[in-house]
């Protein structure tokens, strides 16, 4: 009898152990290493200023280090496109308009058309939950055991919920501030993809 219930709990303790997340939020470690390459987004991006904001949809197609990020408005009108492809980046704006420059201008060209600093470079690792290769980064305080993100370039990067995409734990949220600047994405849909899906 006492085996017979031995056994019982060792298998209810097996049970919950394979019923665990692979992952939780407060056990995700920030790291640079495992960066997948090739990859696609949609969601919410929105910029909050003191005197204005603005929301948009995005969709965002990364292959390798090149990628186009296209904005829409609520009815579906387009606000903007940046590509890059190689060492060229192209910025369309919303009455396709185009400005071509070279690929190291990157976020300066972006942060010229908007009028505040976005980190195009940098955002595609923060939205992957990691902080940008070879530059310096520390952690943000903890709250209740959660590493609750980083700092890095500037800017203070956290993660406001975690969710699994595509068999990835990633952030569902961030939130990323650098002084009156509050810059928020909300992800809807997020995968991997092949090489033959990347950016065009």
């Amino acid at each position: 009898m006492a085996a017979a219930r031995l056994g019982l709990l060792l298998f209810s303790i097996l049970l919950v152990a394979c019923a665990r997340p692979a992952l939780q939020p407060e056990e995700v470690v920030f790291t640079e290493a495992g960066i997948p390459e090739n990859w696609l987004l949609d969601g919410r991006i929105g910029l909050q200023l003191p005197d204005r904001s603005w929301q948009a949809a995005i969709h965002w197609n990364q292959h390798g280090e090149d990628f186009e990020i296209s904005l829409r408005g609520p009815f579906g009108q387009g606000l903007g496109r940046v590509q890059k492809q190689g060492k060229d980046v192209v910025l369309t704006d919303g009455e396709g308009r185009t400005l071509r420059r070279s690929a190291s201008e990157l976020d300066h060209l972006v942060t010229e058309q908007l009028g505040v600093p976005v980190p195009i470079g940098s955002l595609r690792y923060w939205v992957l939950g990691r902080p940008r290769p070879g530059r310096s980064w520390r952690l943000l305080d903890s709250s209740q055991g959660r590493r609750q993100g980083f700092s890095q370039v500037g800017w203070d990067i956290r993660f406001d919920n975690w969710s699994s995409f595509d068999g990835r734990m990633l952030p569902a949220r961030l939130t990323m501030r650098r002084d009156a600047v509050r810059l928020r994405l909300v992800l809807h849909e997020w995968a991997a993809t092949s090489v033959e899906h990347g950016a065009e």
